[in-house]
């Protein structure tokens, strides 16, 4: 009769005593990151098993970005699932993944290995940005060389060349600025690159060297972005060419 409990305990410390769990949440300030490892890094164990659940303020998302990745193709998978979306990717092998971005504002992670074969696994980065934000009229503003806001009426001196200069203020991606004199388009800034992953300032600049005709005749200085509906928030001055 002692035969079999020799044999069960036996059995008891067959059982991977290495198969670890971790678990954790984050909370990421917006534009702040965290970084991510897989468990062990570098060289994660068999039977492991982790989650992640990063989160950051509302109104804002969450950015996954990898600097490597390495697990046992198809078995050792890292799992992310957008919560606001219900989307979930999944990764495996050696492949660097792309960037995954989430809809709303926290995203769960969960890492798991089979038995056999493992490897060096995983760092990636969780950022906090923005939701894409269009410009809004309060958003827009004019002025002088020196400095100075411009609204209402401006006076000019005929035949001095007057620089104006549009600012445009957090948004993401930035925006495309167009100058127009009354109503006619004059010059287009296309947006810079960037800022799709953070709020931006956008600034452009445009000189009329005014005349007599433009006298009463509006500036106006209108941006949008991608996420920008028609009709485009703008900004203007009406001249006074003295």
């Amino acid at each position: 009769m002692e035969a079999p409990n020799r044999l069960r305990c036996i059995l008891l410390f067959l059982i991977p005593l290495w198969w670890i769990q971790e678990s954790s949440g984050t909370y990421i300030s917006p534009g702040s990151h965290t970084r991510i490892s897989s468990p062990g890094f570098p060289g994660y164990w068999d039977y492991a098993s982790a989650s992640w659940t990063v989160s950051t303020t509302s109104n804002w998302r969450i950015r996954i970005s990898f600097s490597e990745f390495q697990t046992e193709s198809s078995y050792d998978p890292l799992r992310i699932v957008d919560s606001a979306s219900g989307q979930d990717w999944s990764f495996s092998g050696s492949s660097l993944p792309g960037d995954v971005i989430s809809t709303g504002s926290s995203m769960h992670l969960t890492f798991t290995s089979d038995g056999s074969v493992t490897a060096r696994g995983f760092i990636l980065y969780a950022y906090s940005i923005p939701m894409p934000t269009a410009p809004t009229t309060s958003s827009l503003s004019l002025r002088d060389a020196s400095g100075t806001r411009l609204h209402g009426t401006e006076s000019l001196l005929e035949g001095v060349p007057f620089t104006f200069t549009c600012d445009v203020q957090d948004t993401s991606p930035a925006v495309t600025i167009r100058w127009y004199l009354d109503g006619a388009l004059q010059d287009t800034a296309a947006a810079p690159s960037g800022g799709e992953y953070s709020l931006v300032d956008t600034s452009d600049s445009w000189t009329l060297t005014p005349g007599r005709d433009d006298h009463d005749r509006e500036v106006k200085c209108e941006a949008s972005n991608t996420e920008s509906q028609q009709p485009y928030p703008f900004v203007r001055v009406t001249l006074n060419v003295i």
